[in-house]
């Protein structure tokens, strides 16, 4: 918690300064985080299972992959995250909450100038260690809209820690009436 109220102490001290420089360095890494996992999962001893969704409320597709083919599918939705070290961060601002129902740790991401970044929304909750126990990611969440002209594509994204990762991509054209997919990888434990 003493670790909150410094970085707490130093965001005020550097919104104080006249030409403030940002500074993203404490901010959760989350891209950085979610390439981690996803080379956890090559060692996985059970295939992982990917589940795809068309429109319908029950499974269109079930498979079990092969080893690999997971880090292949995934990372291309992890290319959407910014990379806080770098410039990427600098036009997010940082939102941190303890949420008393949950019991977790809230660190919310938000572009400065959404009509400018295509990621809406970055989420992170983690459940607060106690003791010598350290803290631990629970989910990670984050919304992207993309303008095609003719159509908006939205990909809202969730990542379970040591569970899975869904993304629900909706698609809404001008005369058509819109698209919705979803696929879910699961690799851990029933949800």
């Amino acid at each position: 918690m003493n670790k909150y109220i410094l970085i707490l102490a130093v965001a005020v001290l550097g919104m104080a300064s006249c030409k403030p420089k940002k500074d993203t360095s404490g901010y959760f890494p989350a891209k950085a985080y979610l390439q981690s996992e996803i080379a956890k999962t090559d060692s996985l001893l059970l295939a992982p299972r990917k589940i795809t969704f068309n429109n319908e409320p029950l499974p269109n597709d079930t498979v079990f992959m092969q080893p690999g083919t997971l880090k292949k599918e995934i990372t291309p939705y992890l290319e959407l995250l910014p990379d806080f070290d770098g410039k990427g961060g600098k036009s997010f601002t940082e939102e941190e909450q303890f949420d008393e129902t949950l019991q977790k740790i809230i660190f919310r991401y938000a572009p400065e100038k959404p009509e400018e970044q295509p990621l809406k929304k970055l989420e992170i909750m983690i459940i607060p260690g106690g003791g010598t126990e350290p803290d631990k990611v629970a989910t990670i969440y984050y919304d992207y809209m993309k303008d095609a002209g003719d159509s908006m594509s939205i990909k809202k994204i969730i990542w379970q820690a040591g569970k899975s990762f869904q993304v629900t991509e909706i698609t809404q054209y001008k005369q058509k009436p819109e698209k919705v997919g979803t696929l879910r990888y699961e690799w851990g434990g029933n949800e």
